[in-house]
């Protein structure tokens, strides 16, 4: 089966919003993540298979070399095209809620 590219617009992604993976993916608007760099086993511009956990939530595995995360995809969305929430500095990520305007936790 053959990789899954992107072919929408450049504004439509931006970086991964984690420091660490920034230069190594894009999150779009709608919800893809986008492989940026390359790597032994995919290629620039693929986008990632997603999965849902139990919760209901879509999470990515991102990783670069010596390093692996699983993150929600929610998340990166939200703090891509949003900003940092408001708070505390070093507030953590699972201490804030994004609401998913239909209520569907996999819709991003």
């Amino acid at each position: 089966m053959a990789d899954k590219q992107c072919s929408e617009p450049d504004d439509f992604w931006r970086p991964v919003p984690i420091e660490t993976f920034s230069a190594y993916y894009s999150v779009s608007r709608t919800g893809d993540v986008r492989r940026d760099a390359p790597s032994t086993s995919t290629s620039i511009g693929r986008i990632l298979s997603l999965r849902v956990r139990t919760s209901g939530h879509t999470t990515a595995t991102l990783s670069r070399p010596g390093m692996m995360k699983m993150v929600m995809v929610h998340h990166l969305v939200a703090l891509a095209f949003l900003g940092s929430p408001p708070g505390p500095i070093g507030l953590r990520l699972n201490h804030w809620q994004i609401n998913h305007k239909n209520g569907n936790r996999a819709d991003n």
